[in-house]
């Protein structure tokens, strides 16, 4: 009889942890579903969704990093993420998108970065930097009004390419998603600088990329993904 109740006991014991072990992966699935809230997102933090980091920026630092990445004065690159703000007459410095938001009609101050890996190879991935206005629509969702700028982060544990070729990015279905086209070849040299423009600070933009010399050929890339931040 005691060895009967030990059984009863165990088994019920087996039932109360497989429950608590579901529980958190049907509220995480939950999450999911509800949408990429953007609008905790505070300066200088990352979220993490499909492969995706996302990172919210002031025009001052966003400017510094692109600069860098594609070979351009900081000054021309801020004076365009500036550009993009002219109808927000009361700037003031602001510490997550949901306040910035708040004082600029309903757009946030700064750019926030979608990051995605490039696999050029197995031992080579730098990181494409998708430069966006966010604002809230009509259902409260702080989604992708524009793209405002494309950078390439070309280092990668201490190895940097050149890159000739073009990016193109896109804000489909009322800003819920972005989509990114990568397309071109990487050399074994670090010289590249950002050229043609299109586009920026419409809802699709793109952005090619030069290299001084295509002798020294390392690798082929074509890569498109999507993220989608509300269904």
């Amino acid at each position: 009889m005691f060895q009967k109740f030990i059984k009863v006991v165990g088994l019920s014991v087996i039932l109360l942890l497989s429950q608590i072990a579901v529980n958190p992966a049907s509220a995480q699935e939950v999450n999911n579903d509800q949408g990429l809230d953007l609008s905790k997102l505070q300066s200088g933090e990352e979220m993490e969704k499909d492969g995706f980091k996302i990172k919210y920026y002031s025009n001052e630092d966003a400017a510094k990093k692109i600069a860098k990445d594609n070979g351009v004065s900081e000054k021309s690159v801020l004076d365009k993420l500036d550009g993009n703000k002219t109808e927000n007459l009361n700037k003031q410095t602001m510490s997550s998108a949901k306040v910035s938001a708040t004082a600029t009609k309903k757009c946030a101050t700064g750019a926030v970065a979608f990051s995605r890996p490039l696999n050029v190879t197995s031992s080579y991935k730098p990181t494409l930097d998708i430069w966006t206005e966010l604002c809230e629509n009509s259902s409260g969702q702080y989604v992708i009004k524009s793209i405002v700028d494309i950078s390439i982060d070309r280092s990668y544990k201490g190895v940097s390419k050149g890159f000739n070729g073009n990016v193109t990015a896109k804000a489909l279905n009322s800003g819920k998603t972005l989509f990114y086209n990568a397309n071109g070849d990487f050399y074994n040299n670090k010289s590249t600088t950002a050229g043609t423009q299109l586009g920026f600070n419409t809802a699709s933009a793109s952005l090619s990329f030069n290299v001084s010399q295509t002798s020294n050929f390392y690798a082929y890339l074509k890569q498109s993904d999507n993220i989608i931040l509300f269904k």
